[in-house]
């Protein structure tokens, strides 16, 4: 019996410094299997010519409706996302999935918005296999569940949606100092349960002035770098060959996991707490 592992890294294209350390994993080998690309971030393009020729991970779309950040922002591709209602006055995805609520999205508009981002990571050579929702609009949006349900099996594409599975600590806890994260990480491996499949989920970056960008009311200029600063080791570090053996672990890409019975609750758990 193993500890499953169902590992993914996120946010592709959000940031040169994100695409550096998740390319850099990817090709180390030694944890991330799937990588969950933002067809609306500004780096993307660049990001791409090098992911699709990792071929021994999963590639993903984060769907995206949210632009969280106060220093770096994103929008709709499409005009139907133009209107849907999910925009600022600037033109810009709302910072918070909050203000979804009461405010009469247009799903149709939505569903045409994504369309367009996954037809952007095909024009970009990505294979893409699943599909993952960055920030998860679909637990404040009514309706939105059931339609990223048909949308994903329209596709072809496996539903991310299906496959959380979390142990009670949730994610690796982030250290004062950078180089005791790792310790962290083990502590974390130490908490699984063999014979069972989890979710681990990295936002890795290199640290960076690009990172810098990353803040907002919720996460105060810094903190946003430092901590996936501490992810970046996390995912290229050949501590994994050690770990693999002492948990006996087996990574996943999700077109190898299974399915979890209470899949939508974890995701509530890691969304809304």
């Amino acid at each position: 019996m193993s500890v499953e592992l169902l590992s993914r890294s996120d946010d592709f294209g959000s940031a040169w410094a994100a695409n550096e350390a998740i390319l850099e994993g990817c090709k180390k080998g030694y944890v991330i299997r799937n990588v969950s690309c933002m067809a609306v971030a500004p780096w993307i393009k660049e990001g791409a010519e090098e992911l699709k020729h990792c071929r021994e991970i999963d590639v993903g779309i984060h769907l995206t409706l949210n632009s969280e950040w106060d220093g770096v922002k994103w929008g709709p591709l499409s005009e139907a996302g133009k209107t849907a209602g999910v925009t600022d006055e600037a033109g810009y995805f709302f910072s918070s999935q909050k203000q979804f609520v009461n405010r009469g999205i247009d799903l149709d508009k939505v569903m045409k918005e994504f369309d367009m981002q996954l037809d952007i990571l095909f024009r970009l050579g990505l294979h893409v296999i699943y599909a993952d929702t960055h920030m998860a609009p679909e637990l404040f949006i009514p309706g939105l569940f059931s339609c990223l349900s048909e949308w994903t099996e329209k596709k072809g594409l496996i539903n991310a949606g299906k496959y959380y599975s979390l142990p009670e600590q949730m994610i690796p806890e982030y250290t004062d100092y950078d180089e005791k994260y790792l310790d962290s990480v083990d502590k974390w491996l130490n908490l699984l349960c063999e014979n069972n499949q989890y979710f681990y989920i990295t936002h890795p970056a290199k640290k960076s002035e690009e990172l810098q960008l990353f803040y907002n009311e919720d996460n105060p200029k810094g903190k946003i770098p430092k901590e996936r600063n501490q992810e970046y080791p996390s995912v290229s570090s050949p501590l994994w060959l050690t770990w693999e053996k002492k948990y006996n672990i087996k990574f996943l890409r999700y077109s190898e996991a299974k399915e979890q019975l209470h899949s939508e609750e974890t995701l509530r758990r890691i969304i809304v707490g």
